[in-house]
């Protein structure tokens, strides 16, 4: 916007904002298709065992030959909103 609006060299308005100049010219990744067939299977998973939680839903990954590391899991775990569901009838004191 500096740069259209006061004509100013990216240097200069890149100083002036605080920015690195290298965020002018990356792009955000789009989630790939790797992610979709993981979150898929992160929630076959979740139907068939609803007890199991994310680390074992990680175990379960590594068996079915995907790979990703525990906190990519654990990312599209929260991303696809499965979660444990708690016990019936168990107090919280």
């Amino acid at each position: 916007m500096l740069r259209r609006q006061f004509g100013v060299s990216e240097r200069r308005a890149c100083r002036v904002t605080g920015q690195a100049r290298s965020t002018q010219r990356s792009s955000p990744k789009a989630p790939g298709d790797a992610d979709e067939e993981l979150m898929g299977f992160l929630a076959r998973f979740a139907l068939e065992h609803p007890r199991h939680g994310y680390k074992r839903a990680f175990r379960a990954t590594r068996e079915a030959g995907y790979q990703a590391n525990l906190k990519r899991i654990h990312r599209l775990w929260i991303k696809a909103g499965l979660k444990v569901p708690s016990r019936k009838g168990e107090s919280a004191g």
